[in-house]
């Protein structure tokens, strides 16, 4: 199984969007239906595609894919990638018996932008992972404790 890439989303996503014109199309030379009404169908399909297109966070799909299912991990590809994703990483790189134990130096240096990226985050910049992120690491622990 390969992984996960940019490339390959884009390239079935390409393949979907040709899919729905040509049916689009076939619809057309079926039918008898106006110019307009054709090129009415197909930007309402393209306005309609582009929002799944808009909502999906690509670089949590690609790293949650590489890491279940691809044969080969290629983790210099996920560390350049959205550095969201690094719990999901960390499990992978951390050492002594992790296969990937020299991209542990990246990796932490990575974290400590990212802690610090988030710490210095406006109203702007807001999106959903960074506020769950924000939450875990404000949360205080649940372990129990003696005082």
């Amino acid at each position: 199984v390969y992984g996960l890439t940019y490339k390959r989303i884009a390239v079935f996503l390409c393949l979907a969007c040709m899919l729905i014109g040509l049916t689009i199309a076939l619809q057309r030379v079926k039918s008898t239906i106006s110019n307009w009404n054709f090129f009415n169908r197909l930007s309402r399909a393209a306005f309609i595609s582009f929002i799944p297109i808009a909502l999906v966070p690509y670089d949590h799909l690609i790293t949650n894919y590489n890491l279940k299912k691809a044969q080969h991990i290629d983790m210099p590809y996920l560390l350049q990638l959205d550095h969201q994703d690094l719990d999901l990483m960390s499990e992978y790189i951390t050492p002594p018996t992790s296969e990937y134990h020299y991209f542990y130096p990246r990796f932490m240096d990575l974290k400590k932008y990212r802690s610090r990226k988030l710490e210095e985050n406006t109203w702007k910049s807001w999106n959903w992972h960074n506020q769950q992120s924000l939450q875990e690491k404000q949360t205080p622990s649940t372990s129990i404790g003696v005082f």
